[in-house]
């Protein structure tokens, strides 16, 4: 799980780091063109990377959350296996003590008719 977590987050690094560049060659294209000046550029790409790293913080946060959910819920499931085996160590142990008893029975009858 913590593996999953791990790999999510570099992801989001990696696609920030790809759209840094991805929008610098971009708006560098438009600057060539004379569409928008250097500064112009320069604020377009750093908006850019401000909404990155808005979405970044909400992916970590979404990430913390579910994993938090995970851990409960994972905790829920073990307590509950927990009392299941035991239920079922209850019944076994219910069974074999009648099937002892019924042997024991069955064994003293034995003598009793020798």
């Amino acid at each position: 799980m913590k593996k999953a977590l791990k790999d999510l987050f570099l992801m989001g690094v990696g696609a920030a780091s790809l759209t840094k560049k991805k929008a610098s060659q971009t708006v560098s294209a438009f600057v060539k063109e004379g569409t928008i000046d250097k500064e112009q550029a320069k604020q377009v790409v750093d908006s850019i990377m401000k909404d990155v790293q808005r979405v970044k913080k909400q992916v970590i946060k979404e990430s913390k959350r579910v994993r938090k959910v995970l851990v409960k819920e994972g905790k829920r499931e073990l307590s509950s296996a927990k009392r299941k085996a035991k239920r079922k160590g209850k019944q076994a142990a219910k069974k074999v003590s009648r099937k002892i008893n019924s042997l024991t029975k069955k064994a003293v009858r034995a003598g009793m008719k020798r």
